[in-house]
């Protein structure tokens, strides 16, 4: 619908994909209750933490890492419309992999690569959590969300060096940096992700989120796609 710009359906899309490429992924029906998320979340195998993201929406709104019961049920209150329940793939390292083909061509380019490195402050054993979230070139755009996700450790002294995630969320609005990466474009990487997107019927433009231990990894196949971006 609309090109994938806007509206279109995430789980009709990712059940064109092969399943070793996909999370673990069931649409729940508007209006579920917590009992049957966790009982479906038995059946397909599922335990804390989990991913739930609207079926239809961008930007990152709407997706949470849940971590237990009552994180369920507080999302499950304000949620609008069909929801995923998806399986946390806990790899850190995000890639959006943009490919395309004109009509009539017989394989897939890959157009550009972005790294997504999620937001990562380290502490220097003298500021809080607060003080380094608050003076960091990212940070700094989301520190009042931080500290209503974090209001337990925000006063406390940081540890020197330490690293502390706090976004994992693969969203530049969220707080993750989006790096170059085409230099991890090769003949290779192309094959790959000319045969995913031959799986989809009339795409010819848009983007993969894929989840991966590292870029070798990505390239010989070994990853899961989150998303299936259209032409947005």
């Amino acid at each position: 619908p609309y090109g994938g710009f806007v509206e279109y359906p995430k789980d009709h899309l990712l059940k064109l994909l092969p399943r070793k490429n996909v999370p673990v992924t069931q649409t729940l029906h508007e209006n579920s209750k917590t009992e049957d998320v966790l009982q479906i979340m038995e059946e397909i195998g599922l335990d804390f933490p989990v991913i739930l993201k609207p079926n239809m929406g961008e930007r990152g709104f709407g997706v949470e890492k849940i971590h237990d019961r009552l994180a369920l049920e507080d999302y499950l209150k304000g949620a609008q419309g069909t929801i995923l329940l998806q399986e946390y793939v806990s790899t850190l390292m995000e890639y959006g992999v943009m490919v395309a083909k004109i009509p009539g061509e017989t394989r897939f380019k890959i157009t550009s690569v972005v790294v997504k490195a999620p937001l990562i402050v380290h502490g220097d054993g003298r500021r809080t959590l607060g003080e380094v979230v608050k003076t960091h070139s990212r940070g700094q755009y989301h520190w009042i969300k931080l500290k209503e996700i974090f209001q337990d450790q925000w006063e406390e002294i940081t540890e020197a060096g330490k690293p502390y995630l706090l976004v994992e969320i693969g969203n530049h609005n969220r707080g993750s940096t989006f790096l170059n990466g085409n230099h991890l474009i090769t003949d290779q990487l192309e094959r790959v992700f000319d045969q995913l997107a031959r799986q989809v019927p009339g795409f010819f433009l848009g983007r993969f989120d894929a989840k991966a231990q590292d870029a070798e990894a990505l390239a010989r196949g070994d990853f899961k796609i989150m998303e299936l971006n259209g032409v947005n």
